[in-house]
């Protein structure tokens, strides 16, 4: 070929600088596949070491210190429980302050009893959260 087109060096310059660009985004698109996905939940968040007790709400009259014991120590050691009672009716008020040796202790009771809130109340829906202090 005469005056340079075509040439050994392959296509004219014009596809040349297309092609370039075809590779920069067949390359763009591998490193934004390489990038994991988000997670599915947020990390967890930091426990405050003030946070050792774990306090629960609508539990059955029935709910005692040895059923609250039998459910949450198996995964982390309770230190206290405290559950009030109704003076007229000598039954449980329906709440319960449990404390732990520490936040981390704390938090992962909260997690079970959310996982499984049925293995402390059936057929209930318990509130709980964490808390620095018992419940009067």
């Amino acid at each position: 070929p005469a005056g340079g087109e075509g040439g050994a060096e392959g296509a004219p310059p014009a596809e040349a600088a297309g092609a370039d660009a075809a590779a920069a985004e067949v390359e763009s698109a591998a490193a934004a596949a390489a990038v994991p996905p988000p997670p599915d939940s947020p990390p967890p968040a930091p426990v405050d070491p003030s946070m050792t007790y774990l306090h629960l709400s609508n539990l059955p009259w029935w709910v005692s210190d040895a059923s609250l014991e039998s459910v949450l120590s198996p995964s982390t050691p309770l230190l206290a429980v405290r559950i009030p009672f109704d003076p007229a009716s000598g039954k449980s008020a329906g709440a319960a302050s449990l404390r732990f040796a520490d936040a981390t202790a704390a938090a992962k009771a909260l997690k079970a009893v959310l996982a499984d809130p049925g293995a402390i109340a059936p057929r209930r829906k318990l509130g709980a959260v964490l808390a620095a202090g018992h419940i009067p």
